[in-house]
């Protein structure tokens, strides 16, 4: 009786020796198609999203990314983005939240609609335009979620359905600094009907994806930064500086997502 007593009271002082954590995401399933990276994404969410940023080293536009490797299938995507935004944290969630303004500086994206649910969750529903001809305009419906607690704002969001999406899972998380800037961090995972690129296109493929990912990241920090400017001069100096940004160290160097095992 007297072990078990001291057992528990040094159960109880480590309990009180360790931090209560000051968030506790909110990590129930957004309703949308479940893949193996929901879960990895979970556990990543879970010990610390900031585990890949010692990986990566931003340019000169103090943007990093991180490619990721499917263990069986090499169009299954994965990118890390990470970088300092120059602006205070609710600056950089309304721009995050106005998902109707996002073709204004995204190139190609011809749509984007939400819809709030009843949950508090938003569908939000995109066309983005394909340069191929005969080829569809991708169609999506994402579920998002948003969590604000403290100095920090957690968007999830998962693929509901799409023409040639067959998966979408990722998740940005923004966190204030001292300085009042913000650390962005986001993790996208996707896979499509890639159709004859399966054979013969891959590398262009995750090149164009890898393209628009970045010319996205560059367009919301100049957008959350500069509002003496216009959405168009946005979108214009984005395009500019997405297209002579060198992709090969990111997509030579692909990881392995350690998340995904568990």
């Amino acid at each position: 009786m007297k072990f078990k007593s001291i057992l528990y009271a040094l159960a109880l002082l480590t309990t009180l020796l360790i931090p209560t954590p000051i968030w506790a995401w909110d990590l129930s399933s957004l309703q949308g198609i479940d893949t193996d990276y929901s879960k990895a994404l979970h556990s990543l969410a879970l010990e610390g999203v900031d585990s890949y940023l010692p990986l990566a080293n931003p340019d000169l536009d103090g943007i990093a990314l991180i490619c990721f490797s499917h263990p069986a299938n090499d169009l299954y995507m994965g990118v890390g983005q990470f970088m300092k935004i120059n602006a205070p944290l609710e600056r950089v969630t309304q721009f995050l939240e106005r998902f109707e303004d996002y073709p204004k500086w995204t190139d190609g994206l011809l749509s984007n609609s939400a819809q709030k649910l009843k949950d508090g969750k938003f569908l939000v529903s995109s066309e983005q335009h394909v340069p191929i001809p005969f080829v569809s305009n991708v169609h999506s419906k994402m579920i998002y979620s948003v969590e604000k607690k403290d100095n920090k704002v957690f968007f999830r969001y998962q693929l509901k359905s799409s023409n040639s999406l067959t998966a979408y899972d990722g998740f940005i998380l923004l966190e204030e600094n001292k300085d009042r800037t913000t650390q962005y961090i986001e993790y996208d995972f996707w896979d499509a009907d890639w159709g004859l690129g399966k054979s013969f296109a891959k590398a262009r493929i995750w090149a164009d994806s890898l393209q628009g990912i970045y010319q996205w990241d560059i367009a919301f920090k100049l957008r959350s930064e500069n509002l003496n400017i216009t959405d168009h001069e946005v979108l214009d100096l984005s395009k500019k500086k997405a297209k002579i940004k060198s992709l090969e160290p990111c997509l030579s160097n692909k990881v392995s997502f350690k998340y995904l095992a568990k």
